[in-house]
Parts: C-alpha cells; structure tokens; sequence
C-alpha cells in the first residue's frame, strides 16, 4: 500500500519538480569567476515565491528568475520580505551582461531594490558571493542545463 500511495504521490509532484541549471559567470574576457547551481524561477508563483522562508543557501547554489514572462509595462523590482538569508541580486540584460549588483541584501527588508533598468534575467545567490568572486558589472552569464 505504501508504495501505491508513494508512487501517486510521485506522479502527483512530477509538475512541480524543481528544473535546474548551472550558470557560469565569465569575465569580459572570457575567464571563469564562479559557477553556481540554480534553481529556475520561470512561472509567476516561482517568481513571487523566490527564495523567502529559506533558512539556508548551500554554497554555489542561486536562483534564476527569467522575467521575460512579466508583462513589458509591469515594473520589476525586489526585496526581501520573508527572506531570512542576506542575499546578492544579480541584474542581467538580454545579453546576459551583469548591468548591476545589489550586495548583501538584508534578510526581511522590505524596502524596494530597482535596478537602472529592466532587467531581462536576475540571478540570486549567497550575500557576499560577488564580493568574494569579484564579480561586477560587465560579467557575463553563460547557462548550462543541468540533466
């Protein structure tokens, strides 16, 4: 009976399983900084969702937020409500060109974090992570996916 139960609830959770990728963040030429394991954030729920109530983000592990599905008139900005880990928000244009960084976002605040512009992508990760990696502004994203 167990394993019935088991496998309904296995077909049950096949939609919702989580869907990954590895992004690769390289210099303006060429060199590797970091690579990081990501969960991808690609449906409006997922996007709401992000990361809040996460006690913890293993080392080398993010979020992907494709917000080519939020309508073009709707603005997009973050913050941190619910969000119990400090957290670095990596901005992305359609390029995947890093246009901005906000560094050690602080857990449960919820005052708004507006990038310069509309960002196509926006990789979350570890607070500190970019500071460590030296990454900045003018890096690049290359996405791999995770089979």
């Amino acid at each position: 009976m167990r394993k019935i139960i088991a496998y309904f609830i296995g077909i049950f959770l096949l939609p919702f399983a989580v869907q990954a990728q590895k992004i690769e963040i390289l210099s303006p030429q060429n060199e590797l900084k970091q690579a990081y394991d990501v969960e991808i954030a690609d449906t409006p729920q997922k996007i709401e969702k992000g990361l809040m109530e996460r006690q913890k983000l293993p080392q080398n592990q993010g979020m992907w937020f494709d917000m080519t599905i939020v309508p073009a008139e709707t603005p997009i900005a973050f913050w941190m409500k619910n969000t119990l880990i400090a957290l670095d928000i990596l901005f992305i244009d359609e390029n995947g060109q890093i246009f901005f960084i906000k560094e050690n976002a602080e857990p449960q605040d919820t005052s708004l974090i507006w990038p310069p512009r509309r960002p196509t992508y926006v990789l979350e990760i570890n607070g500190g992570q970019s500071q460590k990696h030296h990454l900045q502004a003018g890096d690049f994203i290359h996405k791999k996916l995770i089979k």
